[in-house]
């Protein structure tokens, strides 16, 4: 997982594992370490992948691309091998980000099981970093992540009824909080109306579903509007320990205010 700058911010064990893999440039990547930069400088032989992969991530990350994904041939220590790249984007807590993975492909170039191991891969990441994604394209069914349902308390497994992941409009607004239900819903009908921009919003669940969440909504056009075959693509951060804590930090201040205020009275008197 990469953020906003281009530095590892988690790496999986499959990944440690198998970067002597990947191209020589991978060698020395740690969490903390700027991944873009080290594209940007590998050599040979690997120089030119490193730098697609680079302008890639970087195309995710700035929301000009919803992904990013191509095979190469590998030049790792002692053999060569076809592994194919994917960058998706995530919203992280300082910003967007990239969950990045690297999968072989086998001598016959088989690919069955590429997407059901970056599906697990993304999901893991999602969970872990608490956000979800979601997609849409004109004239098709609305994609919603796993950690997008488990964020609104919302049952996965009833997804097909509405379509291939995502629920109906109304199903989802009924899972947020109903102060904030009327603005969330005016925000999305006005955002898929406009052209290329993006927008944030902040809203909290239904506590009759469920645990209440403050989530953090991202999301980004591509496309000109609703009727122009546009996608739109987003990201939802949970931040309700972030808000908690910035609504003690607040009180704190308030509290360290009336007690300051208080001291100058007291000196005043005397």
């Amino acid at each position: 997982v990469l953020d906003q700058a281009g530095q590892v911010a988690a790496l999986n064990d499959a990944w440690r594992a198998g970067r002597g893999t990947l191209g020589y440039h991978h060698a020395a990547i740690e969490v903390g370490a700027d991944y873009l930069v080290a594209c940007d400088r590998a050599t040979d032989p690997d120089a030119a992948v490193a730098c697609t992969v680079a302008a890639g991530i970087r195309d995710v990350i700035a929301g000009r691309k919803s992904e990013c994904q191509f095979e190469y041939s590998c030049p790792s220590p002692g053999d060569e091998r076809a592994v194919a790249f994917r960058a998706t984007p995530v919203m992280l807590a300082g910003g967007p980000g990239a969950v990045v993975a690297y999968l072989p492909v086998d001598s016959a170039g088989h690919a069955e099981d590429r997407p059901r191991v970056s599906a697990r891969s993304r999901a893991l990441a999602q969970s872990t970093l608490q956000v979800g994604d979601w997609l849409i394209r004109s004239g098709m069914a609305p994609y919603f992540s796993d950690e997008m349902f488990r964020l609104h308390n919302l049952d996965s497994s009833a997804a097909g009824a509405d379509g291939p992941a995502g629920p109906a409009v109304e199903t989802f607004l009924r899972q947020i909080h109903s102060d904030d239900r009327d603005r969330v819903r005016a925000t999305g009908e006005r955002f898929l109306q406009q052209g290329p921009g993006s927008i944030t919003c902040v809203y909290r669940t239904d506590p009759s579903a469920g645990p209440v969440r403050m989530l953090e909504a991202r999301a980004t056009t591509a496309g000109e509007a609703a009727d122009d075959h546009g996608e739109w693509h987003g990201t939802v951060l949970d931040v309700t320990e972030r808000e908690q804590q910035a609504a003690e930090t607040r009180q704190q201040h308030k509290m360290d205010s009336v007690g300051r205020l208080a001291g100058w009275r007291n000196r005043a008197r005397l």
